[in-house]
């Protein structure tokens, strides 16, 4: 009955929460070879990320389509812009031609203008931001994120690392510095609002799909050296550090969540995107930002750890204390080389 409870614990962190928005439409009208267009479809495909289904990207390529040049004069026409160039940026009752950083602060000024300060809030459901409490928005979206799929990759592989480590108390050390660690890293992203290149999003992929796969590995050359002459892999690693062990593990775990968090930000360039435009919309930001989000990294870490030492219990007493815990090593292996199946194959999960 305990163990069942306990299964039924984490399908319940797991279920996932939705969001839904208002959409503001923004026109592109762009040339194909154009620099100054590049520039500007990059800006606005990382705003359409940031603003996720608040914002709607339609896009005109006008130098090799003629219906769409044709489309291009007919609206300058009804704006009064006799410019010929492009990019030619509409949103509502305003227009841009070409593009700039300054011209881009002013996009997004527009968009959060007209942005509906109604929204729906994971836990909280449909509010006006505008009325409710910044702390609050803070503290349940940090639940919430807890609870997302790049959250929970994060604790599947502490979960598949735990499965290889015999020892509780080394367990609960070890999860907590890693719990504490990638908890902290995530909150150091959102504070710097870091938003990464696509370059760099590709290499973060292959660093996080070849982790599971090397830790996996060790776990299943452990499992499968039980009763052989040859010492396994994890056993050199063990004899190598045997004097300096804890803080090998130590500095092991740090690097691990490190790495790992990097999922986090895979696809969301860094910051918590629910959260943040609902801040934008408030208007907060500076000191008054930094300390919106350390509430945020308060829920966010304490929920976090909560599931980390429910997933302790179920290592403990469903996976240690019975006639399978030959098997735990094996069972890690297995998890953590799904998990990097997952990050290259169904990428696409980490978008909800």
């Amino acid at each position: 009955m305990k163990k069942k409870y306990l299964i039924f614990l984490m399908l319940i962190l797991v279920l996932p929460f939705n969001s839904k928005a208002k959409e503001v439409n923004v026109d592109l009208f762009y040339g194909k070879e154009c620099m100054y267009c590049h520039r500007e479809l990059n800006y606005l495909d990382k705003l359409e990320k940031q603003f996720g289904k608040n914002l709607k990207l339609n896009k005109y390529e006008v130098w090799h389509n003629k219906k769409n040049a044709n489309s291009m004069e007919e609206v300058k026409k009804n704006l009064g812009e006799d410019s010929k160039g492009v990019p030619l940026t509409i949103i509502n009752d305003k227009h841009y031609i070409g593009f700039s950083d300054s011209i881009g602060k002013q996009i997004k000024k527009d968009i959060l203008n007209n942005i509906d300060s109604e929204m729906y809030l994971p836990i909280l459901g449909r509010v006006d931001i505008l009325k409710i409490n910044s702390f609050l928005i803070c503290f349940t979206a940090g639940l919430s994120d807890a609870v997302n799929f790049g959250s929970l990759f994060v604790l599947f592989v502490l979960f598949g690392i735990l499965l290889g480590i015999y020892d509780n108390k080394k367990r609960i050390k070890l999860g907590s510095i890693y719990v504490i660690t990638y908890s902290l890293f995530y909150f150091i992203l959102g504070l710097l609002k870091l938003n990464l290149s696509d370059n760099m999003l590709m290499i973060i992929k292959m660093v996080v799909s070849i982790l599971p796969i090397v830790i996996g590995a060790i776990l299943i050359d452990a499992y499968l050296k039980i009763h052989d002459v040859k010492i396994s892999t994890l056993e050199w690693i063990q004899e190598k550090t045997r004097d300096k062990q804890n803080i090998f593990y130590f500095i092991l775990m740090v690097i691990c969540a490190l790495i790992v968090t990097l999922v986090c930000v895979n696809f969301a360039g860094g910051v918590p995107l629910l959260l943040n435009r609902a801040l934008e919309i408030k208007g907060i930001s500076g000191a008054f930002y930094g300390l919106n989000l350390f509430v945020y990294f308060i829920s966010f870490f304490s929920l976090s750890y909560i599931i980390f030492i429910i997933m302790n219990i179920i290592v403990k007493e469903i996976f240690m204390e019975n006639s399978i815990s030959v098997y735990n090593r094996l069972i890690g292996g297995i998890v953590l080389l799904i998990l990097s199946a997952i990050i290259i194959f169904m990428p696409n999960l980490f978008l909800f």
